[in-house]
């Protein structure tokens, strides 16, 4: 299974794309926040959850590189 099997994971992804609470959003799908009762992601899902993660975090810190004179 990958994201692309939740759909609305990944409209709510798309949706958040390029904003400043795509993150926390990415961030939150990786945390337990239903007591349990949550059956967690697979592997693959998380691997490319955590993927997107990194993916921001290295575009800011190559945008906040860009503007340093």
């Amino acid at each position: 299974m990958t994201l692309e099997a939740i759909p609305h994971i990944c409209e709510r992804i798309v949706s958040l794309w390029g904003k400043p609470e795509c993150v926390g959003y990415l961030e939150r799908l990786l945390r337990d926040n239903r007591d349990g009762q949550r059956s967690g992601f697979t592997l693959p899902v998380v691997e490319e959850i955590v993927f997107l993660i990194d993916l921001i975090a290295n575009r800011e810190v190559g945008h906040q590189s860009a503007q340093q004179p």
